[in-house]
C-alpha cells in the first residue's frame, strides 16, 4: 500500500510539473503580468487567431484613440472558461475599458455541459482558476460542486490533458508513416476542423428555428460575465467572427436572422452591443481552414473592429 501510494503521489507530482506551462497558465500569467490595456478580446479559437492586437491598436491611434489592445482568446475552450479568463483581466487591470467577446454559431446559447468528468486540455482550467466558481455553472448540486473541487485538486484527474496530448500526437505520427505529411496550423490538423462545415444545413437550420420559438436564454456563464464587467463599467462588445463563405451560407438565412435578432436584444438587456462581423473577410483565400482567420485575414477584421467599435464610443 505505502509503495502503491508513493507511485501515485510521484504520478500527480510528475503531471502536475508537466503541466505547469500549459496554455491556459501561461494565457493567466501574461494577463497578471502584461502592461497595460484598455482592449481585450476573449473567446476560443477562432477569437485568438483573428483578432490582431497590435493592427487593432495602430488603427484605434490613428483615429485618435489611445488604446492598446490584448489578446485573451484561447483555443478549444468555452463560456465558462472565457468568464474565468474576463475575471482575471477584471482584477488585474483596472484601466480596462472594453471587452471584445468573439463567437460563432450557438455558443453564447448552448448549455453548459454538465458533465465535468469530461473536462480536460484548456478546459481544465476550470478546476486550478476559481474551481467554486466554475462549479456553480457545471452542477446544480452542493455535492456535485464539493465532488468538483475536491477531484479538480488531483492532476491525475484536473491535468490529465498533458499526457493525452503526448499520447494523441504519438498515435498521429504513427498514423502518418508513409503517408503524405498532413496540412497543419497553430491549432492543429487543417483536416480536423472540417467536421464543423460536414453539419448539414437542415440541421443548423432546426436547431435555429427550435432556438427561436423556445426564446433561448444566454448560458449563465455568459450573463454572469456580462454582469461582471458591467459592475466594472466595462463596455461589453459581443462579436459574430468572419466565417468562410460556406459557413456564412446558414447565416444569410431568416431563421439566423431571428435567432440573430434574438441574441440582439438578450445582450442588450445586460449592457453589451452585437456586432456582426461575420462577412468582413469575403476572401476565403484569408482563412488557414474551415473556421479561422490566417494572418492578413485577422489585420483585416482587427482594423474594421476597431474602426467599428471608435464609431460607436
Amino acid at each position: 500500500m505505502a509503495l502503491a501510494a508513493g507511485l501515485l503521489l510521484a504520478a500527480n507530482v510528475g503531471i502536475r510539473w508537466m503541466a505547469r506551462n500549459s496554455n491556459p497558465r501561461q494565457l493567466l500569467r501574461q494577463i497578471s503580468q502584461g502592461t497595460s490595456n484598455q482592449v481585450f478580446a476573449v473567446g476560443n479559437s477562432v477569437m485568438a487567431a483573428g483578432f490582431d492586437a497590435a493592427a487593432f491598436t495602430a488603427k484605434a491611434a490613428a483615429a485618435g484613440e489611445p488604446l492598446t489592445a490584448f489578446n485573451a482568446g484561447l483555443g478549444a475552450t468555452g463560456p465558462i472558461q472565457h468568464l474565468l479568463i474576463t475575471r482575471a483581466i477584471l482584477r488585474a487591470h483596472p484601466e480596462a475599458q472594453s471587452i471584445v467577446y468573439g463567437f460563432f454559431d450557438f455558443m453564447l446559447t448552448q448549455p453548459v455541459q454538465e458533465d465535468w468528468r469530461l473536462l480536460f486540455g484548456n478546459n481544465a482550467m476550470v478546476f486550478y482558476t476559481e474551481p467554486a466558481i466554475a462549479a456553480r455553472h457545471e452542477t446544480s448540486s452542493a455535492f456535485g460542486r464539493w465532488a468538483f473541487q475536491v477531484v479538480g485538486g488531483i492532476p491525475m484527474f484536473a491535468e490529465r490533458g498533458a499526457i493525452w496530448a503526448r499520447v494523441e500526437q504519438l498515435r498521429r505520427d504513427l498514423g502518418q508513416l508513409g503517408l503524405p505529411p498532413a496540412a497543419v496550423n497553430r491549432f492543429g490538423r487543417v483536416e480536423d476542423f472540417s467536421p464543423v462545415e460536414n453539419t448539414t444545413e437542415g440541421s443548423r437550420r432546426v436547431r435555429t428555428v427550435e432556438n427561436v420559438a423556445s426564446d433561448v436564454p444566454l448560458a449563465s456563464p455568459v450573463v454572469e460575465l456580462l454582469g461582471q464587467a458591467r459592475e466594472r463599467n466595462v463596455k461589453v462588445w459581443v462579436v459574430s467572427v468572419p466565417m468562410p463563405a460556406a459557413h456564412r451560407k446558414h447565416y444569410a438565412s431568416p431563421e439566423w436572422q431571428a435567432y440573430f435578432t434574438l441574441l440582439r436584444g438578450k445582450l442588450a438587456a445586460h449592457g453589451a452591443e452585437l456586432i456582426d462581423a461575420s462577412d468582413w473577410v469575403a476572401d476565403d483565400a484569408l482563412f488557414m481552414d474551415a473556421l479561422h482567420l490566417g494572418p492578413e485575414g485577422a489585420i483585416r477584421f482587427s482594423l474594421r473592429l476597431a474602426e467599428t467599435i471608435g464609431a460607436h464610443r
